[in-house]
């Protein structure tokens, strides 16, 4: 996928490498599928977790009853670092900050950016035209 995506001349980099690094501390939107980079986010930074499903598994703060300590804090710890989390309903939204123990007004329900793609127009073939496959 690396070496498709810069074929195409989209810009990447391969995750831990020195180029990464650097491209992420000069970012000033670091938005994931899940909280990554919330442990390492400077001053500055705004972290937005655009979530990457609806949660059908107990996780987070649901499932501290199982978890260590230092999951639990370290769960604090992204969180609250966290800035915005994306959410598809009042559902999502509802459940999503009650697992994370997030403030509600984190969360928004805006859908999920990664999905949405799939749903606008001309989407299959801009989709076909970048992995230049046939996926009909």
């Amino acid at each position: 996928m690396f070496e498709l995506l810069n074929r195409k001349e989209i810009k990447c980099v391969l995750e831990g490498s020195r180029e990464a690094r650097e491209i992420i501390e000069r970012a000033h939107y670091l938005i994931t599928s899940s909280f990554d980079f919330a442990y390492n986010k400077r001053i500055g930074q705004i972290h937005i977790a655009a979530w990457h499903g609806f949660p059908l598994k107990v996780i987070g703060f649901f499932d501290s009853a199982a978890a260590s300590e230092t999951y639990v804090k370290g769960l604090k710890v992204i969180t609250t670092q966290t800035d915005l989390i994306t959410a598809t309903s009042r559902f999502s939204h509802i459940t999503l900050s009650g697992m994370f123990s997030v403030d509600p007004h984190k969360v928004k329900e805006t859908g999920y950016p990664r999905n949405d793609m799939m749903f606008n127009n001309n989407s299959k073939q801009k989709l076909q035209e970048l992995l230049d496959t046939d996926i009909s």
